[in-house]
């Protein structure tokens, strides 16, 4: 920019310069301010700085020069408007890279949230699934002894039950084993769970 705005007065103050360089210089600088679009997103905010800085030397110096024509203004009034086009999408880029920034940061601590939570659902899992084998262990050892004493009650002692006592010792056993399936069925599914 500082080196177009150099050109641009050595073009505009000399004594009769061509109508072609007066064209080249103003596209020229023109070009160099759309590409200042393009530098890094870091740089933006110091855009307007590269680009005020050499106008506003350039504009003083010629406002301060007899040489200067309306012609010659013209040329430069359409770097002017150029400069203050490319300033002013250079500030919304910057507003847009700025809400994409606050964005991405959200979506990043709510993710970081989600993994915390997903460790701590884990560790309860595998808590529950601790205490649900637990469980299942200190029911089903006195359910054994359950059915193995009724086993041994009946093989032993049919011969003195009533029948009222067989149907009752039937049922005992009965619902020992449908409570044997339920904690198989417990164990299960906690496993499908994990």
């Amino acid at each position: 920019g500082t080196m177009m705005a150099g050109l641009a007065y050595s073009i505009f103050l000399s004594p009769t310069p061509p109508l072609q360089l007066k064209y080249g210089v103003t596209v020229g600088y023109t070009a160099v301010l759309f590409i200042s679009l393009i530098i890094a997103e870091g740089a933006r905010p110091y855009l307007p700085y590269l680009i005020i800085l050499p106008l506003g030397v350039l504009t003083v110096v010629l406002l301060n020069s007899p040489q200067m024509l309306l012609s010659d203004w013209s040329f430069l009034s359409n770097v002017y408007i150029v400069a203050i086009v490319v300033m002013i999408f250079a500030r919304s880029q910057e507003k847009a890279s700025y809400k994409s920034f606050e964005k991405q940061e959200l979506i990043y601590a709510r993710e970081n949230e989600l993994e915390v939570q997903k460790e701590k659902l884990e560790i309860a899992n595998q808590e529950l699934q601790a205490y649900n084998d637990s469980v299942s262990n200190d029911l089903r050892n006195p359910l054994r002894s359950i059915l193995l004493n009724a086993t041994l009650l009946g093989d032993k002692l049919s011969a003195y039950f009533s029948d009222g006592d067989k149907q009752n010792l039937l049922s005992l056993r009965q619902n020992a084993l449908k409570m044997n399936e339920i904690i198989d069925d417990m164990l299960a599914y906690s496993k499908v769970g994990n």
